[in-house]
């Protein structure tokens, strides 16, 4: 099979010379910068962008722009926070989960759930708990109660 070559993309004509778009512009300033994404305040990205393009005052616009791809970029890097463990998959973590709560039921009927996060802990010293292990928590968790729910 040939390889598609992507055919070179000429910058927008109202977008930042050297760029492909103001969205590629924001990108590569956010790469070379990262924290300037978990930053409250956009005050480093606007006085670089001065700097660039000294010329260009940023309107509404412009600036609605440069949020979305902040807003992007942050849900991309919460995204990886919580995706599943290297090595576990959800199906290993759901099965584990059923077994802790077989061998300890007195866990099942608690609300809350600090005896298995601590276990977790330490038969897991190497993972961070983090939003997709207490999403199969909660999953399993609701699944055996209704389990047990309808034996009754």
């Amino acid at each position: 099979m040939a390889s598609q070559e992507q055919p070179d993309v000429q910058p927008q004509p109202d977008g930042p010379p050297g760029f492909r778009s103001w969205s590629a512009y924001f990108r590569k300033r956010y790469e070379e910068n990262p924290d300037w994404v978990e930053a409250a305040s956009n005050e480093p990205l606007w006085e670089r962008f001065e700097q660039d393009f000294p010329e260009v005052k940023p309107d509404a616009n412009l600036r609605n722009l440069q949020a979305k791809v902040k807003a992007l970029l942050r849900q991309k890097a919460y995204r990886k926070r919580s995706a599943p463990p290297q090595g576990k998959s959800s199906s290993t973590l759901r099965a584990y989960f059923r077994q802790l709560y077989k061998d300890h039921p007195e866990w099942l009927g608690s609300r809350g759930d600090g005896p298995l996060w601590e276990r977790f802990e330490q038969d897991h010293p190497d993972e961070k708990v983090n939003a997709s292990h207490r999403r199969i928590l909660f999953t399993v968790k609701g699944n055996l109660m209704n389990k047990a729910r309808r034996r009754q």
